[in-house]
């Protein structure tokens, strides 16, 4: 059994920060794992790893490379709290942020970056373009702003077989018709009620993240983890050498699902599978479907009771195993 536990396209780190300490993730994020973390740990039988590799491309690889440190996370904390103290609403503090580029200052950037995904609308991923902050489908997400709903009915799926984590300050990133601007959640304003949040249709009062301060929490709730365990990477999947006898968790783009800024083709995630698993590691993918690699199972994660029939037929979750428990 390994002790050691790799995340690819780790995002918000859901699964390792569950199996670390039963730490929540910092924001919302699109395809999150958090409502399945503990499955996930499970089937893979990876609790209390003794290391964690986390391999991100895009922001989250910059988030995760800055808080390693607990000076870090202490003044990312110390910047949220701040905001939070102003005479500001959220979305004046939105306001004020997206029109900024990323600060070259570390602690200054990731915070930036965690209020601009924690209010992003429908929680979809957002980047620095080099000249402005995106997100997939912006024009149609700016249509669901102006009307005060949740963006997710109306986003595009783009480039559905090539999608990717998004890099922040990524240059030559191959563009596709649904990028443009990224926009705030018209629903998520500070004392609001009514504003839906992705992923929860049957819940109409279920609202998102309203309070810088509420971040610093979560952040504060890192040093619980022992982080001289925990290896980022931010960098591409496809770099990693494979670690053998390790235990892997990839959660890469679905099929038919709104893009990331960066791309990552339907032939490499089963690559990647495969390369990992000939190394003799314990191997889990997510995807809408399971992957058709021979001699793999699969396993469809529980669903819960809130979600409606049309969403489960839409967003399934399944589990695609290698060596790894049913």
């Amino acid at each position: 059994m390994s002790y050691e536990l790799v995340e690819l396209c780790a995002g918000t780190a859901s699964v390792s920060l569950w199996a670390l300490g039963r730490c929540r993730p910092l924001t919302g994020f699109m395809g999150s794992k958090r409502r399945w973390a503990g499955q996930i740990v499970e089937s893979l039988e990876v609790d209390r790893p003794e290391r964690v590799v986390l391999v991100d491309a895009g922001p989250w690889g910059d988030v995760w490379s800055v808080l390693q440190a607990s000076d870090a996370r202490a003044e990312v904390a110390a910047i949220l709290d701040g905001w939070d103290a102003e005479d500001e609403t959220p979305h004046g503090l939105w306001r004020r942020m997206v029109d900024l580029e990323p600060p070259a200052n570390a602690p200054e950037r990731v915070a930036q970056y965690l209020w601009l995904q924690a209010r992003s609308a429908g929680t979809i991923p957002i980047w620095w373009s080099g000249t402005r902050w995106e997100s997939p489908s912006g024009s149609r997400t700016e249509t669901a702003h102006q009307r005060g709903g949740c963006a997710a009915s109306s986003r595009g799926t783009g480039a559905a077989h090539d999608r990717g984590a998004g890099v922040m300050g990524v240059r030559h990133r191959r563009r596709t018709a649904d990028v443009g601007p990224a926009y705030e959640s018209g629903g998520l304003t500070r004392g609001a009620r009514g504003g839906r949040s992705v992923g929860k249709p049957d819940h109409p009062q279920a609202r998102g993240i309203q309070y810088p301060s509420t971040i610093a929490r979560r952040i504060r709730a890192l040093d619980h983890i022992d982080w001289s365990r925990v290896e980022v990477v931010h960098g591409d999947v496809r770099s990693v050498e494979p670690i053998p006898g390790a235990t892997v968790y990839h959660d890469p783009p679905y099929l038919g699902c709104p893009r990331y800024a960066e791309l990552l083709p339907r032939a490499d995630v089963l690559a990647l599978a495969q390369r990992w698993a000939d190394a003799g590691c314990r191997v889990a993918v997510s995807e809408a479907e399971p992957l058709p690699i021979e001699g793999w199972t699969a396993r469809q994660l529980a669903r819960r009771e809130w979600l409606t029939a049309s969403w489960r037929a839409r967003w399934p979750e399944q589990l695609s195993l290698w060596n790894a428990a049913m």
